[in-house]
């Protein structure tokens, strides 16, 4: 009995080796930037103790993983075996913690269950691939120095394990039973109180703690749990459903439509969606830099407080271009099974109108199966980098194609079809430059991609439109095509902590895009300020290019609708923030509990100086109305069909 408290002891003591090591890493780190923000290093270091038993619950999962593993082994007299499972599994562990640290650091978010999934090739929505664009992404971040911590806590887990079973100090049953009491109520302690007081306030101030509460594993197990009910939800009525969300907030007071003076008119359509770049890139550049976006900007609008729904390219899309809420959970649109959501998209409206459209992907249109998505509106074309004419002996990496290729391709095809003035054309074109690891032909991915290599990638995605435009011009659609460009959503460089790439956060830089509109029936030089997000774009377009939009569509035609709206944003899984932007107010809760926000976003751009103890009224009708509309939109997409099948005869002429 002695022994086999010992061994067990000993699986135990290695997973907390594994565990306890890295935490000191992360703090230390934490503790070396100072203040950041609200950060206080000491009150934080009171709050480590509490956050160290999500550690200790870590440690027990994987002790229990690898005895449950090796127990069937054991019970038959493999000893041998038994030892070699025990030793895997705390080899792994011992990798994946690290790794998964080092990944929530550069990408914002652990390797969780759905990432893994994506990573072995195992999900639905990148259509049974293994991904090699996500692989290529984390791999080119594990550099020496981060891989030498992988290996020396592989090592030493490995080496506490081995060592403690030849020592074999001895642990009496009543040690045995203390230990455990007291783990259990430290690790019971940890995931009742540690959400709440993760940023919450501790001697009457608040300190955030940058996720120092959270632990690889059981963030793993949490991720896991939280997907599940998304696999065999039943859709349940949660009173009147209808596609027409009203938040319950104070409305705002009516304005000019932004675009009241436009002409409407048909005309060809060229929508260029970027890939990763924040609506600051035109804000913080000099006066020379990216002249080809600064000449759209001063010949058209300017959208300065455009939002993405979604940090997220598929999100984004399905909000682009469906002008309706996203799933407000990780699983794309395309993998639910409530197929009926977006019966009609941008595109299938602008083809039963009359245009030739097309769709020109400089990425792999399989992730999160985008590609189906968009082939269910019936493009006339569609490419993407797994079948771009010309691409043979091109540049391209894991993310995409030489963009050079595509946009020959885009042009090829125009010169292709006769010029038709009653069956104009329109063109998506989605760029992959810009997506880390921010390397384009000429300049290769660095270890750890910098605000400087993503700056010059930019800058090359505005040589790279500049082309594109200047093609169109000499195929004599320089004046008769309306041009669009945006981006799906934006990109952090540790502006605020946790806060690198995009996904998990819906800072500013994360959620604040671009937009510019030019061309026929557009006036120059026109900057708008208020709120819009991308929901607005579709039925703005088809308002610009005199197409009546489908009633479905749940965004703002920004030529006619005189009432600004709240903008509300989300993200993925684990962190599952929640964001609503209402004049020029920011409320943000980033992984729940009581880590909440509350900016003034005219006063305080850069979102550092937290107002919710100033105006908590408005940060609980701020909190209310976002959980209200992540509930809808939930609802809106389990029951589409149904919600559907009973507003559509009313709206029927």
């Amino acid at each position: 009995m002695d022994r086999g408290r010992s061994h067990v002891w000993a699986v135990w003591v290695a997973m907390a080796a594994i565990h306890l090591p890295y935490r000191v890493v992360r703090t230390v780190a934490l503790v070396q930037g100072g203040e950041w923000g609200e950060v206080r290093v000491p009150l934080l270091l009171l709050k480590m103790p509490l956050f160290l038993g999500m550690d200790l619950a870590g440690a027990t999962i994987g002790a229990l993983v690898a005895l449950g593993l090796a127990w069937p082994l054991r019970r038959a007299g493999r000893e041998g075996p038994a030892r070699v499972v025990e030793g895997l599994t705390i080899a792994l562990l011992g990798f994946y913690v690290p790794v998964s640290g080092f990944v929530r650091l550069v990408l914002g978010t652990p390797l969780d269950a759905l990432a893994l999934q994506y990573l072995l090739g195992g999900e639905e929505s990148s259509g049974g691939l293994v991904s090699e664009a996500l692989r290529d992404s984390i791999s080119l971040y594990l550099t020496p120095g981060r891989l030498g911590v992988v290996g020396a806590s592989m090592v030493l887990g490995l080496a506490v394990w081995g060592g403690w079973g030849r020592l074999g100090p001895r642990v009496s049953r009543r040690g045995t039973g203390v230990a455990a009491g007291v783990g259990i109520l430290w690790m019971a302690a940890s995931g009742l109180l540690a959400p709440a007081l993760s940023s919450g306030r501790l001697l009457g101030t608040r300190v955030m703690t940058w996720e120092q509460e959270r632990s690889e594993v059981p963030d793993l197990l949490g991720s896991v749990v939280r997907l599940l009910p998304d696999r065999w939800r039943t859709p349940e009525e949660e009173g009147p459903l209808t596609f027409r969300f009203q938040a319950p907030l104070d409305p705002l007071p009516p304005e000019t439509p932004p675009l009241a003076e436009a002409r409407s008119g048909r005309s060809n359509l060229l929508l260029v969606v970027l890939e990763s770049v924040p609506g600051r890139v035109l804000q913080s550049t000099g006066a020379q830099d990216l002249p080809v976006l600064r000449s759209l900007a001063a010949r058209g609008v300017s959208f300065e407080a455009h939002y993405t729904p979604w940090p997220q390219t598929f999100k984004s899309f399905f909000a682009l271009l469906c002008s309706e809420q996203p799933w407000p959970g990780d699983r794309p649109e395309s993998d639910l099974r409530f197929r009926d959501a977006c019966p009609d998209g941008l595109i299938s409206v602008l083809r039963r109108a009359g245009w030739r459209t097309s769709v020109f992907l400089s990425g792999d249109g399989r992730f999160e199966r985008l590609r189906e998505f968009l082939e269910r509106q019936r493009p006339d074309v569609i490419r993407d980098m797994t079948d771009m004419p010309g691409q043979e002996g091109a540049w391209r990496n894991s993310w995409g194609l030489d963009e050079d290729v595509t946009i020959r391709a885009i042009l090829q095809d125009l010169a292709s079809r006769p010029v038709d003035p009653v069956r104009p054309f329109a063109v998506i074109y989605n760029l992959a430059v810009g997506h880390h690891p921010y390397d384009f032909p000429g300049f290769p991915g660095q270890a750890v991609g910098t605000r400087e290599d993503h700056a010059r990638a930019v800058a090359y995605i505005d040589g790279v439109l500049g082309r594109l435009l200047e093609g169109l011009r000499a195929a004599g659609h320089g004046d008769d095509t309306l041009v669009v460009v945006l981006s799906d959503h934006g990109e952090g460089f540790q502006e605020h902590p946790g806060g690198a790439g995009h996904g998990p956060r819906l800072f500013e830089e994360h959620v604040r895009v671009p937009w510019l509109l030019a061309g026929p029936g557009i006036s120059p030089q026109v900057t708008v300020r208020q709120p819009t997000t991308h929901q607005d774009v579709a039925p703005t377009l088809a308002s610009l290019l005199g197409i009546e939009a489908p009633w479905t569509w749940q965004g703002r035609d920004l030529t006619r609708d005189p009432v600004p709206r709240p903008v509300f944003m989300a993200g993925r899984l684990p962190v599952s923030p929640l964001a609503v932007r209402h004049g020029p107010w920011k409320w943000i809760q980033q992984y729940g509990g009581d880590d909440e926000s509350l900016f003034h976003l005219e006063a305080d751009p850069a979102e550092s100086r937290d107002l919710r103890a100033e105006r908590p009224g408005l940060a609980e009708a701020l909190r209310n109305a976002a959980l209200a509309w992540r509930n809808h939109g939930r609802l809106l997409l389990e029951q589409y069909s149904e919600v559907l099948s009973r507003e559509a005869p009313a709206r029927a002429p």
